[in-house]
């Protein structure tokens, strides 16, 4: 069953135009309803399943998927992959709550959109390169610790905003430690 959970603590001009938080009333009961069952059949699975958070906004800002990743614990199951796709922004703030999971993160996806602080704050609206670069180096530092297989990724769409900082944010993210740096298009 389809289940948007479109909640964005950014307004980036390649994805959404207005902020939105789903944080209480029957929507909210719903969905939290529905992840919670989710947890519970991806916990019985025994058999391989791969699965990414999110796409449709920040797995870290929203309060349903964070509920969510906070309850799943997989982490005696080695037949669950799990992708993270994020903005960044809170990771370093997150992750640790979510131990259960860690073992299970095949891939951990940042989008910078950018290869400087200016021209990041036209890319990705609302965000913060200071907690974008932190939350980074916090998550490869983290994956360095605990000799995790987790593949660290850095995610750049290009646009007519940015498309002259690719050298730039490749520079950076290898500066930084990133296992993989991609470009993606803008798709309309």
């Amino acid at each position: 069953f389809p289940v948007t959970i479109a909640c964005c603590n950014l307004t980036c001009p390649s994805c959404r135009t207005e902020f939105k938080f789903i944080s209480d009333g029957p929507e909210y009961d719903r969905l939290i309803a529905i992840v919670d069952h989710m947890a519970k059949l991806i916990q019985e699975h025994d058999h391989w399943l791969k699965f990414t958070l999110s796409g449709d906004g920040d797995p870290f800002a929203s309060l349903i998927y964070r509920h969510f990743l906070n309850k799943l614990d997989v982490s005696n199951n080695k037949n669950v992959e799990i992708e993270i796709v994020t903005n960044g922004i809170l990771a370093k703030a997150h992750w640790h709550k979510m131990q259960g999971i860690h073992k299970n993160v095949i891939r951990f996806k940042i989008s910078f959109d950018a290869g400087s602080e200016e021209v990041y704050n036209v890319t990705r609206r609302g965000g913060e390169w200071k907690k974008l670069i932190e939350s980074s180096k916090y998550i490869i530092a983290w994956k360095q610790k605990n000799y995790s297989k987790m593949r660290v990724t850095a995610n750049f769409v290009v646009q007519t905003a940015n498309y002259q900082e690719m050298s730039k944010y490749v520079e950076l993210c290898d500066s930084l430690g990133f296992d993989e740096i991609n470009f993606q298009k803008v798709i309309s």
